[in-house]
């Protein structure tokens, strides 16, 4: 589990300390740090979640990795409505039926986030 090994305790502190309070409220950050910040990509943070709560051995915080994964996931599908809609020529080269806000990458990124809090957690998933 250890990136850099046993050779940079303050970095693997600093490094954990951010994996667990990344997605916190701000008062909590407030707490740990003096003072807020906002993550400009929260839905990679969960998997940074899994992996402090693997190596922490933090059950809470495994099973709010896979909370945020599973429904915090707006910054990868920011909306949960499924109808699809129509593109027409010549914006692309065959008519077509899609649901516009799901893309390549955000579909790809929420994948690889539930691939790695498998790994990370998977014995935390909710029911």
């Amino acid at each position: 589990m250890s990136l850099l090994g046993d050779e940079e305790p303050e970095f693997r502190t600093a490094w954990l300390d951010y994996a667990q309070y990344c997605n916190d409220t701000d008062a909590q950050k407030r707490q740990l740090t003096g003072s807020t910040w906002k993550s400009t990509l929260p839905a990679a943070h969960w998997r940074i979640a899994a992996y402090a709560a693997r190596r922490e051995n933090d059950p809470a915080l495994a099973t709010r990795a896979w909370n945020e994964l599973l429904t915090g996931n707006d910054t990868c599908f920011p909306s949960k409505r499924l109808e699809p809609g129509g593109i027409r020529t010549p914006a692309v080269l065959r008519a077509t039926r899609e649901i516009p806000w799901i893309s390549t990458n955000s579909s790809a990124r929420w994948a690889l986030e539930a691939i790695q809090n498998l790994a990370l957690a998977g014995d935390r998933i909710p029911s």
